[in-house]
């Protein structure tokens, strides 16, 4: 029987970050892997983005999109508890998204 692993894509995503009366410049996040877990429900985002994390080197970062709104807070403790850095998330039009950088 063979595992299904997560689809993984290099990509480069330029995020903005507003700040009221500071001039700051964008600020790009390198990806270095993708994952697309729209679609499925608890816990297969967090599995998808562990299998994901496993495949990368320290430092490198991950993102991932997913629907399920519960995915907030799961990424949240997940973060918490294991010490992968969450970069940043994001909600668009009923979509989540997270950037997670691989614990040293």
């Amino acid at each position: 029987m063979s595992k299904e692993q997560p689809e993984i894509t290099p990509f480069v995503e330029k995020l903005n970050v507003e700040k009221p009366n500071i001039d700051m410049p964008s600020v790009e996040i390198i990806v270095d892997a993708q994952v697309d877990a729209i679609g499925l429900n608890c816990p297969l985002p967090l599995l998808k983005a562990k299998q994901g994390l496993n495949k990368l080197a320290a430092g490198q970062v991950l993102a991932l999109a997913c629907t399920d709104p519960g995915s907030v807070r799961d990424f949240e403790v997940f973060a918490r508890q294991s010490g992968h850095k969450l970069l940043r998330t994001e909600e668009r039009d009923a979509h989540y998204y997270f950037w997670l950088e691989k614990k040293p």
